[in-house]
Formats: C-alpha cells, structure tokens, sequence
C-alpha cells in the first residue's frame, strides 16, 4: 500500500538523520 509505505519512509528517514544512508531511500 502505497499509504504505508509512505508512513515507512517517514520513519526510515527520521531515523536515517543519524545513519544517513541512501539505502533506505526508495527514490
């Protein structure tokens, strides 16, 4: 779903603000 995935990737990036990775970034 596309809603949950978006509430995954505000979660992957506040917690990417310390590992910073481009991982977890689906772009």
């Amino acid at each position: 779903s596309l809603l949950r995935r978006a509430f995954n990737w505000c979660l992957l990036k506040c917690f990417s603000e310390i590992h910073t990775s481009d991982m977890y970034f689906p772009v």
